[in-house]
């Protein structure tokens, strides 16, 4: 665990150093959201949101906002694999782990 705010991150694959913020920063957000899209990402998310806890290899796990609320914004591609939405496309899942 850190009490920094933000922490440096070299990125290889771009050759770049980029700033994140960190765990405890985006966890005491009163609102986190992810955008997730296309079909590649239906496997991974299904895993993150309804498969056994393992965030050293899924590190979106490691965010559950303390006094706030985490929303996603996905696409039909990214959403294949999850439970049916209600008319409009609004769903909640609720992780009980």
């Amino acid at each position: 665990m850190t009490d920094r705010l933000v922490a440096a991150n070299y990125v290889e694959k771009l050759d770049t150093w980029r700033v994140t913020l960190t765990r405890p920063t985006i966890n005491a957000a009163r609102q986190v959201f992810f955008l997730i899209e296309g079909p590649e990402k239906a496997m991974i998310l299904n895993e993150v949101l309804e498969g056994p806890r393992d965030p050293e290899r899924l590190p979106s796990q490691f965010i559950v906002p303390v006094d706030g609320i985490l929303t996603l914004l996905l696409d039909r591609a990214a959403a294949t694999l999850l439970p049916a939405t209600d008319a409009n496309g609004c769903g909640i899942i609720e992780r009980t782990e």
